[in-house]
């Protein structure tokens, strides 16, 4: 009946009774949308593409995210979350992109550990990058994991040898020596 802001209060007095309720999670957002309060929408959107990658919809996830969310800032966690997506879609560029941002925000939080593995997924995702292995290098070595930084130096360092043979070859047959 066009009001609004009476919709949005009833609406978070049954999200305050039943956190779960589906009506409400979506009503709300489209509620803010249309009052002109697109970061309050966008807070909604994010609690519904948390339960929708909770309750395995994927698509429905994906397109609340690359729709509404994209614009504003997420917790690393989401963008984990939503990179993780991605790359199970095979969207290798825009997973790096935000396993990279994801990356950078739980350094700042001082979360190591799930940096650490967004700098891994980056790797695997990117395999014949040596930047991406020799990043994932430093950063695993700085946190005590010898293992994984010794595996990942070396696989930069066979990417980069790689490269320098091929462009070797590359200069001998443009001169004309085979």
């Amino acid at each position: 009946k066009n009001k609004l802001r009476e919709a949005v209060s009833e609406f978070q007095g049954v999200l305050a009774e039943m956190p779960s309720n589906q009506e409400a999670l979506q009503a709300l957002p489209d509620l803010y949308t249309r009052l002109g309060d697109p970061s309050r929408a966008a807070h909604y959107y994010g609690i519904q593409f948390d339960k929708l990658i909770d309750s395995g919809d994927a698509i429905k996830a994906g397109a609340i995210f690359s729709r509404f969310l994209k614009s504003f800032p997420q917790p690393p966690d989401r963008l984990l979350r939503y990179a993780m997506l991605l790359q199970k879609q095979n969207r290798g560029a825009e997973a790096i992109e935000q396993f990279q941002t994801a990356a950078g925000l739980f350094q700042q939080q001082q979360r190591d550990v799930e940096a650490l593995a967004c700098y891994e997924s980056i790797a695997l995702l990117d395999p014949e990058n040596p930047a991406r292995h020799s990043v994932l290098a430093d950063f695993a070595g700085k946190l005590g994991h010898t293992d994984l930084a010794t595996r990942s130096c070396v696989r930069a360092g066979q990417l980069i040898l790689a490269r320098g043979a091929l462009e070797r070859r590359r200069q001998s047959i443009h001169r004309g020596r085979f």
